[in-house]
């Protein structure tokens, strides 16, 4: 007997923007259940369009393509064939100096 398991994970994910005359995409951090944005402060993120690579037989709240607000934290659910479900959070956040790298 074989049971089918849905897969309820983000492969990846990014956003876009215009600013200026110009069209800016920042790619996603996955940690756990947040999504994380790292964009600079007094970047307009009230309009992005919202890309995801999911599993092709799962399904997300959020389709992708789909323009959001990142002025405030959205909840996004990704649900697997089997009916199970994932809640994420996507995150606009301001990213850190380390002595390498970004985080």
């Amino acid at each position: 007997m074989a049971r089918k398991v849905g897969d309820v994970s983000i492969t990846s994910a990014n956003v876009e923007y215009i600013a200026g005359a110009s069209t800016q995409k920042i790619e996603a951090v996955v940690k756990d259940k947040e999504v994380l944005f790292y964009i600079l402060p007094g970047t307009n993120v009230s309009t992005v369009k919202l890309n995801l690579n999911i599993n092709k037989h799962s399904t997300s709240s959020i389709a992708t393509g789909s323009t959001i607000n990142l002025s405030q934290d959205v909840p996004l659910v990704i649900t697997g064939k089997d009916g199970s479900q994932k809640t994420y959070t996507l995150k606009a956040t301001e990213p850190i100096k380390l002595d390498y790298g970004v985080g």
